[in-house]
């Protein structure tokens, strides 16, 4: 069986080509454009992880909805990674760094960021 992936990203461009890169090593993709349509999704189609842009819907949604999938009963088990080019964007002194309480996530990467290297992520941790 596939494994799935849910996007949440406003980049079109970035989701086509991380997409593409996933589907291209067998993975199921789901794109979706906002939180509660994230939230809702993952209930009921159990992705085998998530991707949040920081600024999904407002400049900071992907951060509320990362805590939010934490605090979730039914989808706090769900590996989650946290990609973001606001660091540059918006010219901040400091990163984001995954802990257990402001930024419950496995992993947190950088845009720009090759899809080819976001598998290769993935099947780290998803012990492939």
């Amino acid at each position: 069986m596939a494994k799935k992936v849910v996007i949440v990203d406003k980049d079109k461009v970035f989701v086509e080509s991380a997409r593409q890169a996933f589907e291209d090593k067998g993975f199921s993709v789901e794109a979706v454009s906002g939180v509660v349509k994230c939230i809702e999704s993952v209930k009921n189609k159990r992705p085998d992880v998530i991707l949040f842009d920081v600024q999904v819907e407002e400049n900071d949604g992907g951060l509320i909805a990362c805590r939010k999938v934490a605090i979730h009963e039914k989808i706090k088990d769900i590996p989650v990674i946290m990609i973001s080019g606001i660091r540059k964007d918006k010219n901040l002194p400091f990163g984001f760094e995954a802990d257990s309480e402001f930024l419950p996530v496995r992993a947190v990467v950088e845009k720009p960021v090759k899809p080819e290297e976001l598998v290769v992520l993935i099947d780290k941790i998803l012990g492939k």
